[in-house]
């Protein structure tokens, strides 16, 4: 038996990146990656210090406050940032 894939059309634009939102009740572990997913469909090249932006804005409220404090503004080092006060606060 076959099966075949429909293709889906996704945004190609930094939107889906900037309304991209984490809910209270999705691991912070699965919002990194579909949010990482999401940034490897744009086709467009974006500095690092906007992603790392972006990616704050999608963190719950406390999580946000608390990455935030660090200073850091690689996308990298936010995304080890949050995982580790993940880890804290479970």
């Amino acid at each position: 038996m076959i099966h075949f894939q429909l293709p889906f059309l996704y945004e190609t634009g930094t939107k889906i990146l900037t309304s991209s939102k984490q809910l209270i009740s999705t691991h912070i572990f699965d919002h990194i990656h579909e949010w990482r997913r999401h940034h490897c469909l744009l086709k467009a090249y974006i500095i690092d210090q906007l992603l790392a932006e972006w990616f704050v804005k999608s963190l719950l409220l406390a999580i946000t406050k608390d990455v935030s404090k660090g200073g850091v503004v690689m996308k990298e080092q936010i995304i080890s940032c949050a995982q580790y006060l993940d880890l804290i606060y479970s």
